[in-house]
């Protein structure tokens, strides 16, 4: 595997928690289906069971730097933190 690149994405309060969700989420997934993996320090459970439900892997850390995280996934050493899940 290889990685391709990375996405930060820094606004709290930025959740969509409405009618629209399930649209917004099937938008996000679309937009990641040919992801193999998404990390991430924290996002709805409903966002990641539809992530999860579209075959990505789903890893939800405490870690802070991108750059760490993925070496860290890539050795098989991030926890995942799925208590981190809203």
């Amino acid at each position: 595997g290889h990685f391709r690149g990375k996405h930060e994405h820094h606004q709290p309060g930025d959740h969509h928690h409405g009618a629209g969700d399930s649209h917004h989420h099937r938008s996000v997934a679309e937009g990641l289906k040919d992801c193999q993996v998404v990390i991430s320090q924290g996002m709805g459970r409903k966002a990641w069971e539809d992530l999860r439900a579209q075959g990505i892997e789903m890893i939800v850390t405490d870690e802070n730097q991108v750059e760490t995280a993925v070496q860290k996934y890539l050795a098989g050493e991030l926890t995942d933190r799925v208590e981190r899940l809203h």
